[in-house]
């Protein structure tokens, strides 16, 4: 064998070890489960104003929203509780309201649900919030050709599952009327 025969193979080896790792870190950058994209954020941007005013018209409306998360049951399913009132403090009856929870570890799992009413202005779903930690709560509710978003963010404690403000310092307790 001629003396250096080994360089070629050293080069080709190196190159080819390179190709392995940009191989990998593109499957681990596209496989990342806390990496994710708004679902249908061109047309949530083009509806931003109409977000916007109907963010404002349920503060216009005086509507409340209490919101309860019990701890965790069977396979960390967990069961959210809504209070919706007026500003009287009556109960809002025959309203829809819809939910996405996305815990923020894990941006791209979004668990959707309709919240079922149980009378008296009440509102409920079970959902597997297993993950503890901060969780955003994305809210729409309709009542009379009426539309009302809210957007909650509360952080859910591994072995009491109760959910309590994300804000440092916050007053409210849970279940308390924001």
């Amino acid at each position: 064998m001629k003396p250096g025969w080994q360089w070629p193979w050293i080069i080709v080896g190196l190159l080819g070890a390179n190709a392995l790792a940009v191989l990998l870190l593109i499957v681990l950058a596209t496989h990342d489960p806390s990496h994710a994209v708004e679902r249908d954020y061109y047309a949530k941007g083009l509806a931003w104003d109409a977000e916007q005013a109907a963010a404002r018209a349920g503060e216009r409306l005086g509507w409340k929203l209490a919101l309860a998360i019990a701890p965790a049951r069977q396979w960390g399913k967990r069961r959210i509780e809504a209070r919706l009132v007026d500003r009287d403090g009556r109960a809002l009856a025959g309203a829809r309201l819809q939910l996405e929870a996305r815990h923020l570890a894990r941006a791209a799992e979004v668990l959707r649900t309709a919240l079922t009413p149980l009378g008296a202005g009440r509102y409920a779903a079970t959902l597997p919030l297993r993950r503890p930690g901060l969780w955003e709560l994305r809210l729409v509710v309709e009542q009379g050709g009426r539309r009302w978003t809210r957007s909650l963010t509360r952080e859910l404690e591994p072995l009491t599952g109760l959910a309590v403000p994300a804000a440092a310092g916050a007053a409210r307790r849970e279940g308390e009327l924001e």
